[in-house]
Formats: structure tokens, C-alpha cells, sequence
């Protein structure tokens, strides 16, 4: 059954701000919806029913573009706007719940529909738009997350497929941060390494995607929220080719965790389809590594069922994620795996490699007991803990670390 804490307040998918409830708008609009808009700049309606999704879509486009029907008909998807949606939002609580239902038992099927104008759009009708929210009195909520100042652009130039591959394929850091200062499409080059028949390189696409999103996340922040969003829109279309889509998802957000953190319930909503879970814990496991909090605020319980799984990758993975995040509650379910010897590939980050599930439980169960000493030796030491003592536990953690590769 579904918990409270299971549950996660709705952020925008398109900047990650924490979304405010929608509300009735009066004068009365057409349907039985209620409307919000976020500091972005995108619009959202909620249908309470979810079996009114035409409609909603219909009134959020026409919300987003100020009640102008003649400009709403002539905008195309992707090209002048985005559109995402949240599904399972209960309205009273203002909270989404990944499992579709509530701690009463019952589903949860309402959904929020979003939409956002492209900036030109925006800009053009942004007076026509401010008057109809006028009447309505409709407003903006939230703040947008800071992107990081760690790079600067550079003067623009195109770099070659064949360049790109090269600096993929060769993991050459310095050169792809390079290339992400200066070639403004460099994402979408990279994306196209996903469908490459070399796994290797496959893998190194990924990565790839989530260190220059670092860099343009710097000075092209919407760059990379839209990535986000069309990502996640990929991984939820069961009609669209979308190998890489998740475990792109998890790079980008490891690597922006204080500005996509928020995107991590919506990775733990897609572990409900079976064909995505695998790399839905693939993903979490590389967020988990960089940024545990992120997962411990979440409703993270249901992946401990997933330890029972009758598939080796699923109950592998999982134990990888829970060992990551310091899950202490499941170290029962951990130590009864650590024989287990079933096997299966992964990506470990570096390269693709066979592992078995116990050899994971016990990586898992030896990094909680490196974390619980560490915080035993940081309690004992007088004051605060000097600099000299940090750095020693950062080197043996690293050490443990290495040891375990």
C-alpha cells in the first residue's frame, strides 16, 4: 500500500519549481478544470478524472496563449511549444503518487497537463497573456532553480559528427567540454550515438550527455530542461524508440543534482513498467552515487520488493541503488543475497562487465558499514572534526571504492 512518504509534491517538468495547487479560475472556463502557471512560463490544467486528457490539452493551449484561438491552431508541438504531462496527482493534497494510489488503497487518476511557448511566442503575446491572467486573476508561483556558474561560453563553432564520435568514443573530457562551450546543438549530436550499434559506445553517449549537460546547464539552463522533458516524454510513449532515454535521464540529472534533483520521482514512477525498470535502476544507481539525498527524500521503499525479483538484473540493480543510498532498512533482505551468484552485464560506469547479484549485495552492505564508521569517528573526534580527518575518510572512502571495482 501506497504511503504518504511515497508521495512527492509536482514540480514543473520543464525548470523543476516546486508547482503551487491549480485552482478554479473565474469567470467560469470551459470544462471542469482547474489551471496554474509557473514562473517559467508554462501553464498547467488539471483533469481530477484523467479521461478528459484531449481536453485538457485543448484549454492549456489556449490558456498558454492568452485565449488566442487563430494563434493556438497555427503553433506546431516541439517547434513552437512543449507539452508534458504528471500523471497520478491527487488535487486535495497537492501531491503526485508514482504508484497511481493513495494510503487509502484507492487511485489516484488525476492528471496535470502542461504546456510552454517557445521564448519568441512567449515574448510576442506576453502582454495579451498578462491581461487574460489579469481577469482571471492568475499568477506565477515559485522560483526557478540557479543554474551553476562553473562555465562560460565560448565563440560558437560546429563540430563534425565524426569529431564528436571521436571525442565520445575516446571519453576525452577536456575536448567534449570544449565542444560544449562552443557548438550550441552538441546534445542533440551526441543523442544520436544512443542508436549506435557499438555498446560501448552506447554507454559513453550516455555518460557523454550528462557532463556536457553540466557545462550548457551553465549558461543555456533551458537547453537542458528541454532534454529532460523530451526524455521522459520518450520513456513514457510505449510507441517511440527510446533505448538510452532513462539512462540518459539519470547522467543529466547526477550530474545538475541541485537543479534536476526534482526530476527523481519521475524516474521512480517509471519503475512500474517492466521493460523500463532495468534502466530505471541503472539510472537511480548513478544519481544515488553522487547525490544519496536525493533519493533518500523519496518514497524509495518499493525498491526493496524488488530485491525478491525472479530477474537477476532487477534484484542486482536494486541492491546496487539501496547500497548506494545507505537504505539501512534493507540490510536484512542484503545479507540474504549475498550468496547469490546468478549473473548479468552492466555498465559500471567505466565498462560493460558481467557482475553477479551477491557480489553487488555485498559491495552494498560493506559501503553502509564504511558510512556508519565514518559517521561513529566523525561523532568522536572533539568539535566539528578537523580538515586533516575529513580528508582522511574521503581517501579511504575512495580507496573502498576503488578496491570494489
Amino acid at each position: 500500500m501506497a504511503r504518504i512518504s511515497d508521495a512527492q509534491p509536482p514540480v514543473c517538468p520543464f525548470c523543476g519549481t516546486s508547482l503551487a495547487p491549480p485552482r478554479e479560475l473565474e469567470p467560469k472556463r470551459l470544462g471542469d478544470f482547474a489551471y496554474g502557471a509557473c514562473a517559467c512560463g508554462a501553464v498547467y490544467v488539471c483533469d481530477v478524472t484523467g479521461h478528459n486528457l484531449g481536453a485538457a490539452l485543448v484549454e492549456a493551449m489556449m490558456l498558454a496563449c492568452g485565449d488566442d484561438i487563430d494563434l493556438m491552431w497555427t503553433l506546431m508541438p516541439e517547434e513552437d511549444y512543449g507539452e508534458a504531462r504528471i500523471e497520478g496527482y491527487d488535487l486535495q493534497r497537492n501531491l503526485v503518487f508514482p504508484a497511481g494510489r493513495n494510503p487509502e488503497g484507492d487511485r489516484v487518476k488525476g492528471v496535470l497537463t502542461f504546456i510552454r511557448l517557445e521564448p519568441e511566442i512567449a515574448e510576442a503575446i506576453g502582454e495579451k497573456r498578462a491581461q487574460r491572467f489579469a481577469v482571471y486573476g492568475l499568477t506565477t508561483h515559485g522560483e526557478r532553480p540557479v543554474p551553476s556558474a562553473e562555465f562560460t561560453p565560448l565563440p560558437t563553432k560546429r563540430y563534425s559528427k565524426r569529431e564528436v564520435e571521436k571525442g565520445v568514443a575516446s571519453w576525452d573530457r577536456e575536448a567534449l567540454v570544449e565542444m560544449a562551450r562552443r557548438d550550441p546543438i552538441l546534445l542533440n549530436k551526441i543523442q544520436r550515438l544512443l542508436y549506435s550499434t557499438d555498446e560501448e559506445l552506447r554507454w559513453r553517449a550516455v555518460k557523454a550527455m550528462g557532463l556536457v549537460s553540466r557545462v550548457i546547464n551553465s549558461f543555456r539552463p533551458a537547453q537542458v530542461g528541454d532534454l529532460l522533458r523530451r526524455l521522459h516524454f520518450s520513456a513514457t510513449d510505449s510507441a517511440a524508440t527510446n533505448w538510452g532515454a532513462i539512462e540518459t535521464m539519470g547522467e543529466v540529472i547526477r550530474n545538475n543534482p541541485e537543479v534536476y534533483g526534482s526530476y527523481v520521482p519521475q524516474l521512480f514512477g517509471l519503475l512500474r513498467h517492466d521493460e523500463s525498470r532495468a534502466a530505471v535502476l541503472w539510472a537511480l544507481g548513478r544519481v544515488a552515487e553522487e547525490a544519496p539525498e536525493l533519493l533518500r527524500s523519496t518514497g524509495f521503499f518499493s525498491l526493496f520488493d524488488l530485491l525478491e525479483s525472479d530477474d537477476p538484473e532487477i534484484r542486482g540493480l536494486a541492491a546496487l541503488v539501496l547500497g548506494r543510498m545507505g537504505a539501512k532498512g534493507a540490510e536484512g533482505r542484503l545479507r540474504s543475497l549475498r550468496n547469490d551468484e546468478a549473473e548479468f552485464t552492466m555498465f559500471d560506469g567505466e565498462e560493460v562487465c558481467s557482475v553477479t547479484v551477491g557480489q553487488l549485495a555485498r559491495e552494498a552492505l560493506a559501503g553502509m558499514e564504511v558510512e556508519e564508521m565514518m559517521g561513529q569517528q566523525e561523532k568522536s573526534v572533539d568539535g566539528q572534526g578537523s580538515e586533516e580527518f575529513k580528508r582522511a575518510m574521503e581517501l579511504y572512502k575512495e580507496g573502498e571504492m576503488l578496491l570494489a571495482r
